[in-house]
């Protein structure tokens, strides 16, 4: 009987370690799933928000492609706000130059597009913080090259200037005629 007892028992102590581990893994299975949830809304985040159905708004890809093909130099630095870029463009909107830079001691991304330029900061602890001056409310440009980097100023009529420094003097020049360029069209 005791051999009896003996098998009871250890029937009972795997019966409970298999109801404790059963209970373990549901639990793990449950914070997996919650963390892959999370992970998703991350990635759904960072990728800019979603077009509506029926856009015409060019894609990320398509966005780095044109900027690429600009010259832009510096996109590693603005990553984050490229991502941001294509959630902003409305449909049809061309983009036409842009550059990174530091305003406010932050990285921008300013983007000339046939209707306006659009100056993005995405930051690490804050959300995305845009300004924009549509081409008709622009009524300066200048820029500026040193040895290694340059700065533009675009001022808007009755705003202050918006002045993008640090960037790369090669690119200065050609935004500012890219900008200029995109003014002349969309006022004839």
């Amino acid at each position: 009987m005791s051999e009896d007892t003996d098998m009871s028992r250890k029937q009972k102590r795997k019966a409970a370690y298999e109801e404790r581990e059963a209970k373990r893994k549901a639990r793990y299975d449950a914070r997996m799933s919650n963390i892959e949830a999370k992970r998703e809304e991350l990635r759904a985040r960072r990728s800019g928000p979603a077009p509506a159905a029926g856009d015409t708004a060019p894609t990320e890809s398509e966005i780095r492609d044109r900027l690429t093909a600009l010259g832009v130099g510096s996109k590693a630095m603005a990553r984050k706000e490229i991502g941001y870029l294509a959630g902003v463009l409305e449909d049809e909107e061309t983009i036409e130059g842009g550059v990174v830079g530091v305003m406010d001691a932050n990285t921008w991304l300013v983007v000339c597009t046939d209707r306006r330029v659009i100056f993005l900061d995405k930051g690490l602890v804050y959300g995305l913080r845009q300004n924009e001056i549509p081409l008709d409310a622009i009524s300066q440009v200048s820029h500026k090259t040193g040895m290694l980097l340059g700065s533009i100023e675009v001022l808007g009529a009755g705003l202050s200037g918006m002045l993008v420094k640090n960037i790369d003097k090669h690119e200065v020049v050609g935004f500012a005629r890219a900008l200029q360029a995109a003014r002349r069209n969309f006022m004839h």
